[in-house]
C-alpha cells in the first residue's frame, strides 16, 4: 500500500486514522488488517491486527513530531515474513509477520470473504476521530515493493506544502533546495539559509518558490 499524506492538525486528545483495512467482526474480540493512526503523540502508527482483540504498533519516530501542512509519502510493505513501514523514503518500523501475528483483513484480498472494505480517511469500524488532512496518489500492488522502488518513487514526486500562518505562510518540504522568484517564469535564486518548515510574511509583494531536487 501506498499514499501521499498531508495532515493538517495535530490532535493530542484523539487518534486519527488516515487510512483503514480492518474488519471488526464484533466491536473489538475479533480484529483482522491494519490501519494507519495519527497518534496522539504527534507520530504516523502502523496498527496491526492479529485475528483477536489486540494488535501490534510500530510507530514513526523519525517524524516526531508530524508537521501539519507537510507532505509525507506512506508506504506498508508485507513480503508474508516481515511487515515494514516506510516513511519519506525510509524505513522507520517494522515487525516479523510470525510476532505480529497478524491476521489479513478478508480472504485472499477478498473483502466479501470475512472481510471489510478498505477505507480512506476513517476507520473501516468508524471508531475514533476522521483524519483531518489529505491523500493523494494512493495505490495497492500485489507484490511487495522494494526499497529501491520506494526511494524512486518518493524521490520523484517531492511535494511543496504550504500552509496559512497568520497574515503569511509556512512552507514545507522533504528534501531539495527552496529558491524564489519575483516572476513565475524566473528567473529564480536559493532562498538563504532556508530549511523546512519556513514562514513567508506578507509584505505586499508578490514572490513565487519552487524546489530544486538536483
Amino acid at each position: 500500500a501506498e499514499a501521499w499524506v498531508r495532515p493538517d492538525s495535530l490532535d493530542p486528545a484523539q487518534f486519527r486514522t488516515v487510512f483503514s483495512s480492518m474488519w471488526n467482526s464484533d466491536f473489538g474480540n475479533h480484529v483482522f488488517g491494519w490501519n494507519v493512526y495519527q497518534h496522539v503523540a504527534g507520530v504516523w502508527t502502523l496498527n496491526l491486527f492479529n485475528g483477536g482483540g489486540s494488535s501490534t504498533f510500530v510507530s514513526d519516530f523519525t517524524h516526531n513530531p508530524i508537521v501539519p501542512g507537510s507532505w509525507y509519502h506512506m508506504v506498508i510493505t508485507d513480503d508474508r515474513e516481515t511487515i515494514r513501514f516506510h516513511v519519506n523514503g525510509s524505513q522507520v518500523g517494522s515487525v516479523p509477520q510470525a510476532i505480529s501475528r497478524f491476521a489479513p483483513n478478508g480472504l485472499n484480498g477478498d473483502p466479501e470473504v470475512a472481510g471489510g472494505a478498505t477505507v480512506f480517511g476513517q476507520r473501516s469500524d468508524n471508531a475514533f476521530d476522521p483524519f483531518d488532512g489529505a491523500l493523494d496518489d494512493v495505490a495497492f500492488y500485489n507484490t511487495a515493493l522494494t526499497p529501491e522502488q520506494i526511494l524512486v518513487h518518493y524521490q520523484n514526486a517531492v511535494r511543496l506544502g504550504f500552509q496559512r500562518s497568520g497574515a503569511g505562510v509556512t512552507l514545507t518540504w522533504p528534501f531539495g533546495t527552496l529558491e524564489q522568484g519575483l516572476e513565475v517564469g524566473g528567473p529564480y535564486s536559493p532562498v538563504s539559509d532556508a530549511t523546512s518548515p519556513f514562514s513567508v510574511g506578507a509584505d505586499g509583494a508578490a514572490r513565487f518558490f519552487r524546489l530544486r531536487t538536483e
